[in-house]
């Protein structure tokens, strides 16, 4: 059980996320830009998440709706157990916070200080829904703990390491490179002024002045592995 709720989880909210944004949407301050969305994943881990815990609707209804509508004494009875909770559950929310913010971090530095913050809401939700509403739970013993901290974590931190490696690799993601010295093709000598620009955000701009220094395109996701100098290509070597 731990492990599927893991692997959904880490999924669902880190690797989909990256994939379905396309190579020039990972930086940017559009709606559409990745870094928003890192954001309303943050926001929902940070408030949503944990009011809707303690509001839990489900057992509002449950007591309010079923048990006064209950046949007999038992039925009604098991409607005032409280909430269900599992630990392979919560010790997966923590490990998909924990691979979010190492995940992310190159992109978005800032972003441990929101999982610190996260993660001290999280403790304090539990403990306090622990104590008063939920039901209580068959004792286990600390495995799921270790299993978490022993593999989970460190795949989270290896993943990490990889994605930091890509990130710095294909930055600044833009497929523009600098024009090497000596190329006449791709030499411009004066600035060059544009009417009627349409972005691709939709944006139109009545006038876009070009500068003077020669870029040209260079697909800066194509990175092998490992992500090193050698692996990114002859005309875009920039990492050491």
């Amino acid at each position: 059980l731990y492990i599927n709720i893991a692997l959904f989880r880490w999924i669902n909210t880190v690797v989909v996320t990256d994939l379905t944004t396309p190579f020039l949407a990972k930086l940017g301050v559009e709606t559409f830009d990745m870094m928003n969305s890192v954001n309303a994943l943050l926001i929902s881990e940070m408030v949503y998440s944990p009011i809707l815990k303690f509001l839990d609707i489900g057992g509002i209804i449950q007591r309010h709706y079923h048990a006064p509508r209950a046949k007999t004494q038992e039925l009604m009875h098991d409607n005032f157990h409280g909430g269900y909770y599992s630990m392979a559950e919560r010790y997966t929310d923590f490990t998909k916070v924990l691979l979010l913010c190492i995940f992310y971090s190159p992109y978005y530095p800032i972003i441990f200080f929101f999982g610190v913050g996260i993660l001290f809401v999280q403790f304090w939700t539990d403990k306090i829904l622990l104590m008063r509403a939920w039901q209580t739970n068959p004792s286990i013993g600390p495995e799921t703990s270790r299993f978490s901290r022993r593999y989970f974590t460190t795949a989270a931190i290896v993943i990490g390491a990889i994605s930091a490696a890509t990130v710095y690799a294909n930055f600044p993601f833009t497929n523009l490179c600098n024009c090497p010295d000596g190329d006449d093709k791709c030499a411009v000598d004066v600035s060059q002024m544009y009417s009627n620009v349409t972005l691709l955000s939709g944006e139109r701009l009545e006038s876009v002045e070009t500068s003077a220094v020669a870029l040209k395109f260079c697909n800066q996701a194509k990175v092998g592995f490992p992500q090193d100098p050698e692996h990114q290509g002859f005309d875009n070597i920039w990492m050491t």
